[in-house]
C-alpha cells in the first residue's frame, strides 16, 4: 500500500465505522417504533363492535341544491368547465352527476382524473418580482366540487 492509499484508509475508516452506528442506532429506534405500532393495530383489531361507514346513494334533488349552492365562478379547473356553466346546465346533467357520484360512493373509488388541479400563484403584497409574496391556490374541477359539498352535507 502506498503512504495516500494508507492515509486515505485510516482517515475514512472511523468515519464508516460511525456511520454504521448512526445507522443501527436509528434501525433500533425504527424496530421499537414498530412494535409499538403494531401493538396499537391489535389491540383495535381486538374491539368487538366497530362500526361501519355506510352511504345511502344521491337523489337528484340532493344534487340539484348542491350544484346551487356553489359559488358561481368564471375559474375552472382542467376540464375548462366553470361553476357558472354547471350552473347554468344543471337541468341537463343531473343524471350523468347523480350516476358518478353514485358509483363513487359504492365502489369507494374517487377516480383519478377528479383529483387533478391546476395550481396557479395568486399576489399577495409586496414586491411582485418576489416569488414569496405570492400564496399558491389550486384550481379543482367543477364536479370534484359537487361531489365535495355532497359528501360533506352526508358528513354533517
Amino acid at each position: 500500500m502506498s503512504q495516500i492509499q494508507k492515509k486515505l484508509h485510516v482517515s475514512l475508516t472511523p468515519t464508516l465505522h460511525l456511520k454504521t452506528l448512526k445507522a443501527t442506532r436509528m434501525r433500533r429506534k425504527a424496530d421499537k417504533k414498530n412494535i409499538t405500532f403494531e401493538n396499537c393495530y391489535f389491540n383495535l383489531n381486538s374491539v368487538q363492535h366497530v362500526p361501519s361507514l355506510v352511504f345511502k346513494t344521491f337523489s337528484a334533488k340532493e344534487i340539484c341544491a348542491i350544484i346551487k349552492s356553489i359559488k358561481s365562478k368564471n375559474s375552472r379547473g382542467y376540464d375548462e368547465i366553470s361553476t357558472k356553466r354547471l350552473k347554468i346546465s344543471s337541468n341537463y346533467i343531473v343524471s350523468p352527476v347523480i350516476y358518478i357520484c353514485n358509483k363513487i360512493i359504492l365502489s369507494g373509488i374517487f377516480p383519478d382524473r377528479l383529483k387533478f388541479s391546476i395550481i396557479k400563484p395568486v399576489y399577495k403584497k409586496g414586491d411582485k418580482r418576489n416569488c414569496t409574496y405570492y400564496r399558491p391556490i389550486s384550481l379543482l374541477t367543477s364536479f370534484s366540487k359537487v361531489f365535495k359539498k355532497a359528501i360533506y352535507s352526508r358528513h354533517t
